[in-house]
């Protein structure tokens, strides 16, 4: 309402100039609708209706009076409108004459204007003109016929209607924008409000911070540069560990503080008159030992003549940092960097050019906003926070200059500011005395330990820490030795260098670790090691974490391998979508190490068990289908050799040959029987492992033809085997080594006791060594590779027999490495076992 009041005082003025107008206008009308002789009455009408008017539009120079009486001087102002023309209807000839039509444009054009009525006082007052024409012309007797009158009056108030209907339509309208207006001010109100919170919530967090990463970070250096402390190597890259991502956190919440006060306007500029050239080469020099890391090749060129320029130094130092991290980051190994400063008339134009992979044209005008950025999918080949480059653009404008980006794709980009060479006179300028009392006064506006803040945000390592991860080139593809007895294989996929060390540090003590730098890396990985799980990132290059599970899901060989999810986007859509495509488990950043360790072991049992339960029903159906193949051929074999004399007498030679072919089969039988039987045709008796060991290299050293046995039997322990089997199983797996290894060759043979519960012997050849995928096959009955036959599926069923295991050692990189681990016997059964006499060492 108090808008519409100050409208109406609007609405006033307009309507009293309006009629004044409109009067003295028609004034030159008359002389040709009257007598002469009428002509004066006319004149001095309208001479006083105008009069009135410009008296009421008089009252709307008063202050406030208008607004406060809208409604009774607005009323005036019809009134006084509507009885005028009634007046000079009157005097032109009553219901004959045709100014009555002006109380129509009267009515309608009040309606249009904004005005305090109310629906049924708008009524009323509209209503009072048509009550006034007709006792007008009644009173004065110029009613005239009838048909005339009657048919005036019903115009009249036909018009009545439709200037009511007309008001009332105006007014909701009014009343409508008005109230979009005023939603759309609450809303602009509520948005700065929330914006004003946010700057604040980013400030106040920030500071907060502060405090604790600056708490981090001083123990971490002091450790790391005290020579008096005597860090081991994985205690120091652990520390660098921290102190490389602590920088990272305290880095992104100082760009958070800056962007939040430039924003806010609380950012103030420490001015001095610096040289930009000098400041350029000296950032060069820096930045050129990390950027050679990736064979990127840095240049800096000055045109024109630069002058000295007053700025804040540490803020434009920012400024060039951020374009060249950024230009780094997207560069590829071997390109280059190009850094100009040109003098211009109006100031200093920094421009600085990479041969990156370049931003596409639609995306150029956005580069600048606050968090953009250009590739944001899960697929996004390089990482960063969108705070950088709009950073820069608030620096260079709170400076009075600009920024701008150009590019090509393919090509690279050019990134460019523009610095006047003084500073707008509105410049938000911090006045101190001098830059050096900074570092000992503590700001109103900030909390935490300044001295120490200040003095890690001046070391280099701060200063240059994005454009020291931009041009890291630490490895993401390594592997790690087992830790003891046969570890799982665990593959990691991961993009972050930090996060890969952190893992394979966390899981090498237990497992063999292999990394993949992303998901299509990882995906050719799994196909060709078969890991016995996998752990991923969701966020990466090329191809994500969900995409890599589910192809790892849609090829047979890797199906069923159990993956593990690590991610930061811990939405339940996320979830659903890892669960959704075959993820065995899904952890969100940040997680424990007990946590990730503890769904490592569950996955790897439940695999564990799986695969076992499956090798026992295979063997058992082989064991079923050996025992009766062998039984038949046995029988059919035993009726051809019962009559083969009687017809070598006839054909010597080709009889010859079939009893050759028997031969083969009957061996082949007896290996069938020896697999059937393996482990229940004897009981287990006490052996000792070193002499058994002993033993079966000496049966197989006459066999070597220039290989060498390196033989270390430290192995005391006493196991429960069969009579004489383990011999005969170790002397197969030292013959099939040296058969592998080439002249020349080495075969290693260890025994050794692990804890004080097992035995393991472990037979090491230098030949080509057994494929990943083929680690588990090579312990099936006639297995079709460089271990043929059934030697080897003989001997597991034999040594899961007394509860052992025998496996394909895949931590070696050449080579084939067979392990057999054992349960030492009891006490009270290994010491009544008879010792073995001992034997030459070989």
């Amino acid at each position: 309402m108090a808008e519409l009041r100050e409208r109406s005082a609007q609405s006033m003025r307009i309507a009293c100039i309006v009629g004044a107008l409109s009067f003295f206008g028609m004034a030159f009308v008359d002389p040709m609708l009257v007598s002469p002789a009428a002509v004066p009455a006319l004149v001095a009408a309208r001479s006083a209706i105008i009069g009135i008017l410009l008296l009421l539009l008089a009252t709307t120079l008063v202050p406030g009076l208008a607004v406060r009486h809208a409604r009774v001087l607005l009323t005036a102002a019809f009134l006084v409108t509507g009885g005028g023309v009634i007046a000079v209807t009157v005097l032109t000839g009553g219901a004959e004459s045709r100014y009555h039509e002006a109380l129509f444009l009267t009515m309608f054009g009040y309606a249009l204007l904004p005005m305090t009525w109310q629906p049924v006082y708008a009524a009323v007052v509209y209503a009072s003109l048509v009550v006034l024409y007709a006792g007008a012309v009644v009173a004065f007797d110029v009613a005239g016929s009838v048909g005339v009158f009657v048919t005036n009056v019903g115009l009249l108030t036909a018009a009545w209607f439709i200037g009511v209907v007309m008001y009332l339509v105006s007014l909701r309208s009014r009343y409508e924008e008005f109230s979009h207006r005023a939603e759309l001010a609450n809303a602009n109100s509520r948005l700065k409000e929330l914006d004003r919170a946010k700057n604040r919530f980013f400030a106040n967090l920030s500071h907060e911070l502060r405090t604790p990463l600056t708490l981090t970070l001083a123990p971490v250096e002091s450790l790391l540069e005290d020579p008096r402390e005597d860090l081991t190597i994985a205690q120091r890259e652990k520390l660098l560990l921290v102190r490389r991502n602590a920088l990272r956190l305290l880095r992104l919440v100082d760009d958070l503080l800056a962007l939040s006060k430039a924003e806010a306007t609380t950012l103030r500029l420490k001015v001095e008159t610096i040289d930009l050239v000098q400041l350029g080469r000296m950032l060069i020099d820096e930045v050129s030992e990390l950027t050679a890391r990736k064979s990127i090749e840095v240049s800096f060129a000055v045109e024109g003549s630069v002058v000295p320029t007053r700025c804040d130094p540490d803020l434009i130092e920012r400024v060039f940092l951020n374009l060249l991290g950024n230009a780094a980051k997207f560069t590829p190994e071997g390109g280059r960097i190009s850094v100009v400063v040109r003098g211009l008339d109006n100031g200093i134009e920094v421009s600085v050019r990479d041969t990156g992979i370049g931003i596409p044209e639609d995306a150029l005008v956005r580069v600048f906003d606050r968090f953009y950025q250009v590739d944001d999918g899960a697929t996004r080949a390089v990482g960063g926070t969108g705070i950088g480059l709009a950073l820069a653009k608030e620096i260079v404008e709170l400076h009075g200059g600009r920024i701008e980006a150009s590019s090509a794709l393919g090509v690279g980009t050019t990134m460019r500011f523009w610095l006047p060479n003084e500073l707008p006179a509105a410049a938000p300028i911090e006045r101190r005395r001098t830059r050096k009392a900074l570092g000992t006064e503590r700001r109103s506006n900030e909390t935490g330990l300044p001295e120490w803040h200040e003095a890690l945000k001046a070391a280099r390592a701060y200063r240059l820490h994005e454009i020291d991860l931009a041009t890291e080139h630490r490895a993401t593809s390594t592997r790690t030795e087992q830790a003891r007895g046969r570890a799982a294989n665990v593959l990691i996929v991961e993009d972050n260098p930090d996060m890969v060390q952190f893992l394979v540090a966390l899981l090498a003590a237990d497992f063999s670790t292999t990394t993949a730098a992303n998901g299509r890396e990882g995906l050719l990985t799994a196909v060709e090691r078969l890991p016995d799980l996998i752990i991923s990132d969701v966020m990466m290059p090329e191809m994500d974490g969900f995409e890599l599970v589910r192809r790892l899901r849609e090829d047979a060989t890797t199906s069923r391998i159990p993956v593990i999810l690590l991610t930061a986007k811990d939405t339940a859509e996320d979830r659903i979508a890892g669960r959704a495509g075959g993820a065995d488990a899904y952890l969100a950043k940040p997680f424990s190490a007990g946590e990730l360790l503890a769904a490592v072991d569950t996955l790897l049992r439940r695999q564990e068990t799986v695969r076992d339960a499956a090798r026992d029903d295979r063997d058992e159906a082989l064991v079923f289908m050996a025992t009766g193949v062998s039984d038949a051929l046995e029988q059919a074999v035993g009726d051809i050799e019962r009559d083969l004399p009687e017809l070598v007498k006839s054909a010597p030679a080709a009889l010859n040959t079939a009893r050759e072919g028997l031969g083969g089969v009957r061996r082949v039988l007896e290996q069938l029987r020896a697999f059937a039987l393996a482990g229940a045709s004897a009981s287990p008796t006490p052996t000792s492992v070193k002499d058994a060991v002993a033993k079966a290299v000496e049966m197989v050293s006459p066999k070597c033809a220039g290989r060498a046995l390196d033989v270390d039997l430290r192995s005391r322990a006493t196991v429960l085997f069969p009579a004489g089997q383990l011999e005969l199983l170790v002397a197969e797996l030292v013959e099939n080594a040296v058969t592998a290894t080439e002249p020349g060759g080495q075969v290693r043979i260890l025994a050794w006791d692990e804890a004080s519960d097992h035995a393991v012997i472990s037979i090491r050849d230098e030949g080509p060594g057994v494929p990943a995928q083929h680690a588990e096959r090579v312990f099936f009955p006639f297995y079709d590779g460089p271990h043929t036959g059934m030697g080897l599926a003989v001997a597991r069923r034999l040594v899961e027999h007394v509860g052992g295991e025998i496996y394909l050692d895949q931590s070696e990189v050449a080579g084939a490495t067979f392990v057999i681990r054992l349960p030492v016997a009891p006490a009270s059964v290994a010491a009544v076992s008879q010792p073995i006499t001992k034997r030459r060492a070989v």
